[in-house]
């Protein structure tokens, strides 16, 4: 597979996104997991399922939508070749973001998983860092 799919694993031990996509309805939770698994398989990550965060400098979102409702995937490149990271799950309301801190909540993450640490696989079983 070209992508890897790499989750955001806090100093606890928490992996974020999949504590994240399991607060959704199991409908939502297939289809995040369902286009992710597409994504592995896709020569490149571009748009409509994966598009640059605007303003922000190496920040992107994994776009899904059910039932009207936009969840946007905040990640990045890396740590890794021909790896993405997803480093905060949120909802798009008006242009917004729910949480509202998620871009400063994902550059925050994105600087702690450089050295490829506090990551593990998106479908893997390791939920612990590095």
């Amino acid at each position: 597979m070209p992508w890897v799919f790499k989750n955001f694993v806090s100093k606890r031990g928490n992996n974020e996104i999949r504590l994240w996509i399991n607060r959704q309805s199991s409908p939502v939770r297939a289809k995040i997991d369902g286009r992710i698994r597409y994504l592995q398989g896709v020569d490149q990550l571009k748009y409509p399922y994966v598009e640059k965060w605007v303003g922000e400098k190496d920040l992107y979102e994994v776009r899904v939508v059910f039932g009207n409702v936009q969840y946007r995937s905040l990640g990045c490149y890396g740590p890794d070749r021909e790896e993405f990271t997803l480093l905060i799950g949120a909802i798009e309301k008006g242009g917004k973001l729910e949480p509202r801190d998620a871009v400063a909540t994902a550059k925050t993450r994105m600087k702690l998983i450089a050295d490829g640490s506090h990551i593990c696989d998106h479908f893997g079983r390791n939920r612990t860092s590095k």
